[in-house]
């Protein structure tokens, strides 16, 4: 499942895959992707981090248990399940899932910040807060 916002100048993709949830910033005037973050897995945690297989990492990628905090969600997801936010001619969108701020994107922020993030990883920053995580 992909879903798009705008904010009247540029787009965010909210991509469901089966095992991760993962946000994108397209910069309309760059015409390219420019942010990226990812959400949440889907699904059961990996204990070793997927980007240290491969010399040439390519995303999205699942976080390990050593960069996020666990979590359980509950299937299935669905569209209504998500919300996205921003302020007037803001280049950061702010992202919902069941009510909760899960990331926080912007324009040539990669990786972005999610809620779900423990520590710093190459997928998503921790957010400065604690903030209570959906189910």
């Amino acid at each position: 499942m992909v879903l798009m916002y705008n904010n009247g100048v540029d787009n965010l993709a909210i991509e469901v895959e089966p095992k991760e949830c993962t946000a994108y910033y397209f910069s309309k005037a760059e015409k390219r992707i420019t942010g990226d973050v990812w959400l949440f897995n889907i699904g059961e945690t990996p204990e070793k981090a997927p980007w240290d297989d491969t010399e040439e990492w390519e995303g999205p990628y699942q976080n390990s248990s050593d960069y996020c905090y666990p979590h359980d969600i509950q299937l299935p997801i669905l569209e209504s399940d998500f919300d996205v936010q921003f302020a007037e001619g803001s280049e950061t969108f702010g992202i919902y899932f069941r009510g909760k701020l899960v990331g926080i994107l912007g324009t040539h922020q990669r990786p972005g910040k999610s809620s779900f993030a423990r520590k710093n990883s190459p997928v998503a920053k921790a957010m400065d807060q604690e903030i209570p995580r959906p189910t």
